[in-house]
């Protein structure tokens, strides 16, 4: 099944180098990536951009256009088997966060019911 979604890539130049596990990074965009597809079923766009914030870290998002999260359940999106999709058994996102705050960084997310979400990381800047 062919789902139409665009793709459009934002990426700065010469980024700086990272100290973390690329497997662990890969799983935890996989994730995300996954979650955004599966929220535009009949198509939609998905904006992914990456760096630096002049903060000490770096920033890759992933912004869908997909149906979106309702704000009662944003606060739980994070828990360990909660999942508001009738596939699925609501860890990975529990996993990414671990995963995140174990490389020392942070993951955000904001989303609004019919306009999509945004899924932010936040990841430390190797000196």
């Amino acid at each position: 099944v062919e789902q139409k979604v665009t793709v459009r890539k934002t990426i700065q130049d010469s980024l700086p180098s990272l100290l973390i596990d690329p497997e662990q990074m890969k799983t935890c965009f996989m994730n995300v990536l996954v979650n955004a597809l599966q929220a535009m079923p009949s198509g939609g766009k998905l904006d992914i951009s990456g760096g630096r914030n002049g903060d000490g870290f770096l920033s890759v998002s992933f912004a869908d256009t997909g149906g979106g999260i309702p704000a009662e359940q944003l606060p739980r999106i994070f828990e360990p088997y909660f999942t508001t999709k009738s596939a699925g058994i609501g860890l990975g996102l529990a996993i990414t966060k671990r995963i995140v705050e174990e490389h020392g960084g942070e993951i955000h997310v904001q989303s609004e019911v019919s306009k999509g979400t945004t899924v932010i990381f936040r990841l430390p800047v190797s000196l």
